[in-house]
């Protein structure tokens, strides 16, 4: 481990660009799923716009929840098998 502040800087810098880089990733799934099911919605229930306010909010809520629970999973799973895959197989 680095004693030296600017030399700590540039060892952390690579890991809060991968941070980002994975938030980054996650939104983009997010947003992609949060439109994919939307869509599925609105395809599958051609009235949909007809629905009451209340009934729309709480879609969209289980929507958003659906594609935030979907990109967290997907974004851990990578993870995980990424670290599978460094660490040797057991005998």
């Amino acid at each position: 481990m680095a004693s030296d502040p600017e030399e700590l800087l540039r060892e952390l810098e690579p890991l809060m660009e991968a941070a980002l880089d994975e938030d980054a990733l996650q939104r983009r799934i997010y947003d992609d799923v949060d439109k994919a099911l939307g869509r599925i919605a609105r395809d599958h229930f051609p009235h949909l716009g007809a629905w009451p306010a209340e009934q729309l909010r709480r879609l969209a809520d289980r929507i958003s929840r659906a594609a935030c629970t979907f990109a967290g999973d997907l974004v851990g799973f990578d993870f995980a098998a990424q670290q599978a895959a460094k660490s040797p197989p057991a005998d």
